[in-house]
Order: structure tokens, then sequence, then C-alpha cells
């Protein structure tokens, strides 16, 4: 990704603070999405049914915008504007680290967090709680969050039983590392979808998709409000990260450079000494010498 920085001070920083190439990717984002529209992440584990979701929430049913299988499919984000909002695909927390990198990206400068989860797995497993440590220490990662954060329970139609007590366990599990329960969808792709092909509203509206969908749309303006708000927060809190570790960087080099100078003033006054006392002791021995002869 290119940043906001010129080639060259992009190799300055490259080569006095690598470890701000994540910052700085950040903020070159938050600045080209400050006017787009809202953006709806997907996110969670290999195959809990982000790309169906997204396809379903599009109406992009019959020639999928997002990759669906069995297999790992979503290995690069996938987007489409629809509704005035920007669906966001992202691979599969437990794909590859490559894969995490690039879900990342995408997750660290969303408006809206479509989390989702397959009933199947039960609670939460260990990756998805380390996801949301780290969501809780993002910049700006608690500002609106309650509003912003969605759980999706997919798989309805296969789950209905028992699937409000798997939610209630990962509200828990949430509420522990992100300090609020966030509001839950239960969802149905495989419903929805034989609705929307055999045109049969009972049975869409019974995926519960739509509710989702309305929800969105409903919540739109109050969304919009904390997206903007949000993205002025994130790019102020970001360049407040680059401008702090810039200025630490400089009081760090400069501690060195006058622990350097000491040392070599020191040196050469040692020198200094060494060199005089020498001349001294030089000089009386060419004087003694020609007292002697």
């Amino acid at each position: 990704m290119k940043t906001v920085f010129d080639p060259s001070v992009e190799k300055t920083f490259e080569r006095f603070l690598p470890n701000t190439r994540d910052s700085r990717e950040t903020l070159t984002a938050a600045l080209q999405m400050k006017e787009q529209p809202i953006k709806v992440i997907a996110c969670g584990m290999l195959n809990a049914g982000k790309s169906s979701l997204l396809n379903a929430l599009t109406d992009q049913l019959e020639n999928e915008v997002f990759a669906t299988g069995s297999v790992r499919t979503t290995t690069k984000k996938a987007e489409l504007s629809h509704h005035q909002f920007i669906f966001t695909d992202t691979p599969g927390l437990d794909a590859t680290e490559a894969d995490d990198k690039e879900a990342w990206e995408v997750i660290r400068i969303a408006d809206v967090l479509l989390f989702v989860h397959n009933p199947a797995n039960g609670e939460l497993d260990e990756l998805e709680i380390k996801f949301l440590q780290q969501l809780a220490k993002l910049p700006c990662a608690t500002q609106g969050l309650e509003q912003r954060f969605l759980l999706v329970l997919s798989h309805l139609d296969s789950h209905a039983q028992d699937i409000e007590n798997t939610a209630e366990t990962i509200r828990g599990q949430i509420k522990k590392y992100l300090e609020f329960e966030p509001q839950t969808f239960f969802v149905s792709y495989t419903t929805y979808r034989k609705g929307y092909l055999e045109n049969k509203p009972p049975l869409t509206e019974h995926s519960r998709i739509p509710i989702l969908r309305d929800h969105l749309l409903g919540q739109f303006n109050h969304l919009k409000a904390t997206a903007l708000k949000l993205r002025q927060d994130r790019i102020t809190e970001i360049k407040a990260e680059l401008s702090s570790a810039l200025d630490q960087q400089i009081k760090t080099r400069s501690e060195r450079i006058k622990w350097m100078n000491e040392r070599t003033a020191k040196a050469n006054s040692a020198l200094k000494t060494a060199f005089e006392q020498f001349a001294q002791r030089t000089q009386k021995r060419l004087t003694d010498y020609d007292k002697e002869y």
C-alpha cells in the first residue's frame, strides 16, 4: 500500500522507524476513505459464513461477488458498493499470517464490524479471543464500538434450537474483552438464497437477513455521523502516534549523539593530556641531553 509520504520521507521512515509501517498505511487508508461511504467489514474464522452473508446482504446470489466454498477462498479483501455502504470481505482469522495481515489492514479502518461466527463451533475459540484482545487495543477502537460491532451467528437453519444459548455465552465472552454485550443477529444464508431465487418472500423473511439489512439502513444517519467523527479522530490519533514515535527517536538519537560526543571529548582530552606529557618529557630529555653534551 502506498503512503501519504513522498519516497524520500518514506525511505527515512523505513531507516529510522520501520515499526511504524502499519500506522503509516492505516493513516493513508484513513485519509483516502475520509469522504467514502460507510465501510462495513465482515470478519471471523475461516468458513464462518462471512462471504455468504455479504452476498445475501448485497443480493449477489447468482453471480457471487464474494467467493464462497468449503476451502479457503478469500485470501484478499473483496469489496462492493451497495445501499450507501461499501461491504468488504476479509480472509479468515485462522488462515495464514499473510491473510491475517490483509484482514487487519481493513479491520483497522472499519466503520461497522460484522463479527460472524458459526454456532456449530460452540463458543469463541482461542483465535477469536485473540482477535477481540487485539481489537480492543486498536487506535480509536473503543469509540462508538458498541454501536458499530455486530455479532452475527450464521447457519440459523441448522442450529435454531440451541443458537440462543450459544449467543448468550459468546456475548459474555465479548463483554469480557470489549466491555459491552453486542447486538446479535441470527441469519440463514441457505434459507435466504432459496427464498430469493425462488421468489418466496416468507423464506427470505424467515432467514432474518432482512432484519440485519434493515438495521444497517435504519442506523445509517447515526452510523454516518459516528463514522465521520471516528475517521477524523483516527487520523488525528495516528498522526499523534507517528509524531510521538518521531519525537522518541529524536530524543534517543540525540542522547546517543550526546553520549558519543562526550565520549569523544573525553578521549580527545585524554589524548591531548598524554601528548602534552609526552612533549614535556621529550623536551626535558632534550634539554638534559644538551647539558650533558
